[in-house]
């Protein structure tokens, strides 16, 4: 070996060792520079690349090493871990896959493999391939694990219990199955075991991040807010440089009324994390100075793919929302006829499509959680669902309608002008468009506390004007209820003229 080649390398390797990622990263370099091809380098390199979150990086050196050294059934591992990362499942499947037929069936490959077939709602082939993980190890905690999560998504929650408490009883100091223990008895509607789960968790490793966070969500859920607050205040003073704690402590401070705190902290997390647009955005809720143009799309995925399992619960009986019924009535009372097609923007779990039935022949869907859409589907009522932003979706449509809903969507929406530009041009020559608002008074619109938006009415009817939309009604409505506070609003019926 070349002597700064292995010069280079060892020191990578050291530096790596001790956690120092960002020196071995730069020693990783030099050795490539000396030999581009060095296996090793660019193995250790992916994967500081994967555990630093850098996918794109991570899947250009394994898709190297692949073709380097075709025949290594770890590189077809990585590389496949590597493309589940970048939502690749379909690819994953075929790394795993070479990894498993090169070495006959190594469980551990079979456990990789089974997630990139959940992500593809292959549920019964990654059932096989859990089960044949753990036929051929039994031992395996991952596949049981694993298994018990699947057991979970099927809604076998006694299954997946069995299956997590075999795991646990063959690592019991391991708190991450605990973890998951919590989230399957949540699921399983044990809500007071789940607490304690996430409690015990918590008091066990206090570096555990999302065990603090999911308590809080849960405690939050059932109104236990002062709870919460002193979890999160627990979580956030065992990790203060965590930008997810930050955000979580700062959202219950604000439900109390502590704003200024709230801005403390979240700026203090920003010097850490400065280009973080989720703290960006929860400081623009707060000090009003700059209005972004809307909620950060990451934001909206994450919000709603936590709370899909439970959404209809806690927003029909906690907030008391009955905007899809309000809708509803308005529309029975300006039209008796049955709408050909219908679009349900920001569906959810396809509360509008219930509310709505019998009012059209058919009716498509879109939101950006894939969680929230895999609720609504079930419900078996949408001849088409689409995961994508609203905004995207309306530009690149070639259907139209005759009827355009937006219930509880524009809360996540400031500026409105292209949004109301494009239902203009995708709904149907005297089509209805009708959605909700929250109420603020001033300039067209405001991210407030909550990080809801509200919208004036005088903006909204600006924009009808502008974009040929007749106002057939506004009414005032009780939206839904925030800590127990009426939260108020308007449903807006518009007619394209």
């Amino acid at each position: 070996m070349n002597n700064i080649l292995k010069e280079s390398f060892e020191l990578a390797l050291t530096e790596h060792r001790s956690g120092n990622y960002l020196k071995a990263i730069d020693f990783y370099l030099k050795a490539l520079v000396v030999e581009p091809n060095h296996e090793l380098s660019q193995h250790h390199l992916s994967v500081i690349y994967y555990e630093l979150g850098r996918f794109s990086d991570a899947i250009k050196l394994n898709r190297n090493l692949v073709k380097l050294n075709p025949d290594n059934t770890g590189y077809w591992n990585n590389k496949g871990n590597t493309l589940l990362k970048l939502n690749l499942p379909e690819d994953a499947y075929k790394s795993f896959s070479n990894a498993i037929e090169i070495n006959s069936p190594e469980p551990r490959f079979l456990v990789n493999r089974s997630n990139s077939l959940i992500a593809l709602n292959k549920f019964d082939i990654a059932m096989d391939d859990l089960n044949k993980s753990i036929e051929l190890d039994s031992s395996l905690v991952i596949g049981y694990a694993n298994r018990a999560n699947l057991h979970m998504l099927l809604s076998d929650h006694n299954e997946a219990l069995k299956d997590i408490n075999i795991a646990i009883s063959l690592e019991n100091s391991n708190t991450d199955l605990y973890f998951n223990l919590g989230n399957i008895l949540e699921k399983a509607g044990d809500i007071d075991k789940s607490i304690d789960t996430f409690h015990q968790v918590c008091l066990i490793n206090k570096k555990f991040v999302m065990a603090f966070i999911n308590l809080a969500e849960l405690l939050n859920k059932y109104d236990r807010n002062l709870e919460a607050i002193n979890v999160l205040e627990e979580g956030y003073i065992n990790n203060p440089d965590s930008t997810l704690i930050c955000l979580s402590f700062s959202d219950s401070l604000v439900k109390i009324g502590q704003t200024s705190e709230a801005y403390k902290i979240l700026k203090i997390a920003l010097l850490h994390d400065p280009k973080n647009e989720d703290l960006r955005y929860s400081i623009a809720s707060i000090n009003g100075r700059s209005q972004p143009l809307k909620s950060p799309e990451n934001y909206v995925k994450r919000l709603f793919n936590v709370y899909a399992p439970t959404f209809d619960n806690h927003l029909q009986n906690i907030l008391q929302y009955r905007t899809p019924y309000t809708i509803r009535d308005q529309l029975i009372k300006f039209n008796t006829k049955i709408f050909n097609c219908a679009l349900d923007l920001g569906c959810g779990t396809g509360l509008v499509g219930v509310a709505l039935d019998g009012m059209y022949k058919e009716i498509d869907g879109v939101d950006l959680s894939n969680l929230m859409l895999e609720e609504c589907k079930s419900k078996e009522i949408y001849n088409e669902l689409f995961l994508d932003d609203i905004e995207n979706f309306l530009n690149n449509t070639s259907t139209t309608y005759d009827l355009i809903v937006a219930a509880d969507v524009f809360v996540y929406i400031g500026s409105l002008d292209l949004i109301f530009h494009n239902i203009s041009n995708v709904l149907n020559q005297n089509g209805l468009f009708i959605f909700s608002i929250e109420y603020v008074k001033g300039y067209d619109f405001e991210l407030q506390p909550t990080k809801r938006y509200g919208h004036t009415l005088t903006y909204i009817e600006k924009l009808s004007l502008k974009m040929g939309l007749n106002i057939v009604e506004i009414k005032s409505e009780l939206i839904r209820k925030e800590n127990s506070k009426d939260i108020n609003g308007f449903t807006v019926l518009l007619q394209k003229i």
